[in-house]
Order: structure tokens, then C-alpha cells, then sequence
């Protein structure tokens, strides 16, 4: 884990660890983790979609970037309220490209 300081907000980041954002973290520590951030930014494949979605029911705005045969030209939107949370998960996401993590971002903010 690393935390950045942007101006006066902090970023969190953690390697994926095979769709579990965090490794073994308990639930509950992670719970309470999720519930202190504003977004969970998620970059990987498809297995990471139930833990985002369950990230999204503790009341968190969760962007999932699913990188699964992606198409950098054509990242696809789909977004659901979950519990008091919101899940953004776009798929066609290159895990080389970040111009394809930027498309991501603002196909997700014109919701």
C-alpha cells in the first residue's frame, strides 16, 4: 500500500492481488477503509467486479476499469446504484494505455 498527498486530498493505492483490491485485508477493516475514501479507482480484469460491487454497497462511488480484451479505442460505460454506493464499471480498458484510464474517468463523470 502507498498513500500520495494531492494538495489536501490523499490517494490510497493497492496491487491487485487477482480481483481482491487489497490482499487479505479483513472485511471489516476494509469496510471501514472504503467508507473513509470519496472514489475507489480499480484497474484489472473482470474478476475484480463482485468485490467493486460489493465496495459500491458500503457507500462508495467505485470506478472498475476492466482490462479484459480490451479495445483502447472504445472504452463501454455501465453504471448502477448499489446500496447506498455507485459502481461504475467500464470496460475495454487498456492496462498500457492511460489515455484509455482518462476516457474511463470522464465517461463516468457525464453520468
Amino acid at each position: 500500500m502507498g498513500v500520495r498527498r494531492l494538495g489536501y486530498r490523499s490517494v490510497i493505492y493497492f496491487t491487485n492481488y487477482n480481483g481482491e483490491l487489497w490482499g487479505t485485508t479483513p472485511d471489516a477493516a476494509t469496510r471501514k477503509l472504503i467508507e473513509s475514501v470519496d472514489v475507489v479507482l480499480y484497474l484489472g480484469d473482470g474478476d475484480g467486479h463482485e468485490l467493486c460491487k460489493r465496495y459500491a454497497s458500503y457507500g462508495a462511488t467505485v470506478v472498475g476499469m476492466d482490462s479484459y480484451c480490451a479495445n483502447s479505442a472504445k472504452p463501454r460505460l455501465k453504471s448502477e446504484t448499489v446500496g447506498q454506493g455507485t459502481l461504475h464499471w467500464v470496460d475495454r480498458v487498456s492496462a498500457k494505455e492511460p489515455s484509455t484510464w482518462a476516457r474511463s474517468i470522464e465517461l463516468c463523470l457525464k453520468t
